[in-house]
């Protein structure tokens, strides 16, 4: 996804103010950890099946210390 993707969509999230985000085939969790950070979403939930993305999304967030 590139920046001005990335843009456009939290724009949309911000604008109509989602309180659940659900992001399929989630792979690293950039896109959920934008999220948690630029929306007010109350439940941020990423599905991924590929285990190698699975685990590295499951690292940077324990990195960053993020809830859930």
């Amino acid at each position: 996804m590139s920046k001005d993707d990335l843009t456009a969509l939290f724009s949309t999230l911000k604008e109509n103010n989602y309180k659940n985000i659900i992001d399929i085939g989630s792979r690293s969790g950039c896109v959920l950890f934008a999220a948690a950070l630029m929306t007010k979403a109350q439940s941020i939930v990423g599905i991924e099946l590929d285990q190698n993305w699975a685990k590295l999304s499951q690292k940077i967030n324990k990195k960053f210390e993020f809830q859930g």
